[in-house]
């Protein structure tokens, strides 16, 4: 922004005139510093700068904040201002915000022509105001052993929470007998409850502040379905495997598992099978099978070579399954690309967790490799080897020719006549010198 002074002069009997304008270059704003907070209440934050330090003038400012929960999105807040201002530094005070939730907040300015880069983050966390006004959900009950449950839930929503959830209060009880238990985490094991039993469970969350609500009670028979299988295993092989597991470490005699139930499926996204994890596992997706008779291993036939499959098993009872144990493993290269392939996964056929699954793929292949390397050396070393015995035999035959080109032309001389008692039959020559192999049919005597 600059200031000019503009004169008007007249050429006829009239006076001058002289004035003072001020005259603003337009650009986008340079970015706002120094940002900071001050006043943090339970609702509210008053966020500080300094305005930019370019003669750019600036219409507005964008005020930027996004809360540590991930359910809540970001928020943009503008303020108008005037173009000239007298100050340095400017406050803006954001209302309505979360209860004990940390906010990253920014600041950018802008006029007509556009808006700054933004400012650097800075960040504050409104005061806890109450307890959280929530409560968790998805509360389940998994056995361990024959004595002990253990008691899961999800986390109360981040908007309820109202700050940071130190704890939870677990309400457990029947017509005979109430449980009160506090745990700083979400799960929780107990080992008194009565097998055949019904309970009802009540979960709530705990802040600085004091206790939430608790959950809506649900009702559980402790022990009816069974919990999850042992350790799982596999043995894999080019288009089968066998899927083994340990079973349960308690099976209570009213209520004995029925069969087993197994599932898989591909993962078609998957090279190696170590990089597997959770969100690869789609129930969904699992073809079906059953393992009767009270065997704990099932063949699956009918896979595909090379690739990377995810196996389940869970026990049926006659009130219903346990939960799943998930292994994942990859089946080996197939035999009808190279005969080496079958020794080579003879000592890589093992049965094997997600961790410490071996890839019989890439030895297979590297088999296969080999094999091409080795038949082409083979290959150019015969290939020389006609090369050479064909030049030998060529300067054999040169040698051969030279020498009966320089045998010397010779005549056959009469050696006698004989004659025979048929008078038509031919005299014959006979050739003096053994290098002389023909005659003359013009000397022929009848």
């Amino acid at each position: 922004m600059s200031t000019y002074t503009i004169s008007v002069y007249s050429y006829i009997d009239l006076p001058s005139v002289n004035s003072t304008v001020t005259v603003l270059r337009f650009d986008v704003p340079s970015p706002v510093t120094s940002p900071s907070v001050s006043n943090v209440s339970t609702t509210g934050i008053t966020v500080n700068w300094t305005i930019p330090s370019s003669d750019n003038y600036v219409t507005y400012y964008t005020i930027s904040y996004t809360a540590s929960c991930p359910q809540l999105s970001s928020v943009n807040e503008t303020v108008s201002v005037a173009p000239h201002q007298s100050t340095t530094t400017y406050s803006y005070t954001l209302m309505g915000l979360y209860s004990g939730m940390n906010y990253t907040i920014t600041v950018r300015a802008g006029n007509v022509l556009g808006g700054s880069e933004l400012s650097r983050s800075t960040s504050a966390q409104t005061e806890t105001m109450s307890f959280p006004s929530g409560w968790p959900s998805s509360i389940q009950v998994l056995p361990v052993n024959s004595t002990a449950n253990r008691f899961t839930w999800n986390e109360v929503n981040c908007s309820q929470c109202n700050g940071l959830i130190t704890g939870y209060t677990v309400i457990i009880s029947n017509s005979s007998i109430t449980y009160n238990l506090t745990s700083t985490k979400r799960y929780i094991i107990l080992n008194d409850l009565v097998f055949g039993t019904e309970y009802n469970i009540s979960v709530a969350a705990v802040n600085s502040v004091g206790r939430g609500p608790f959950s809506d009670p649900i009702v559980v028979e402790i022990g009816i379905v069974p919990g999850p299988v042992g350790s799982v295993f596999s043995t894999m092989d080019t288009t089968w495997a066998v899927i083994s597991w340990s079973v349960l470490s308690y099976i209570p005699s009213d209520y004995p598992i029925i069969t087993y139930e197994i599932g898989y499926h591909i993962l078609f996204d998957k090279c190696y099978c170590s990089t597997t994890d959770n969100d690869d596992i789609d129930i969904q997706k699992l073809q079906l099978s059953n393992s009767t008779n009270g065997n704990t291993f099932i063949s699956i036939t009918v896979l595909n070579a090379m690739s990377c499959y995810i196996f389940g098993v869970h026990a049926y009872a006659d009130r219903g399954p346990g939960g799943w144990a998930f292994i994942a493993n990859e089946t080996l290269i197939s035999t009808q690309f190279v005969t080496l392939t079958l020794v080579t996964t003879q000592e890589v056929e093992s049965t094997n967790t997600v961790s410490g699954a071996v890839d019989g793929a890439s030895i297979g292949l590297g088999a296969v490799v080999g094999l091409l390397l080795i038949s082409l050396v083979v290959s150019i070393i015969i290939h020389i080897y006609c090369f050479i015995k064909l030049k030998a035999y060529d300067t054999a035959t040169a040698k051969q020719t030279k020498f009966d080109d320089n045998i010397p032309i010779q005549t056959c001389g009469p050696y006698g006549i004989h004659k025979t008692k048929d008078a038509t039959r031919e005299a014959v020559y006979e050739c003096l010198d053994v290098n002389c192999n023909f005659y003359d049919h013009s000397r022929v005597l009848l």
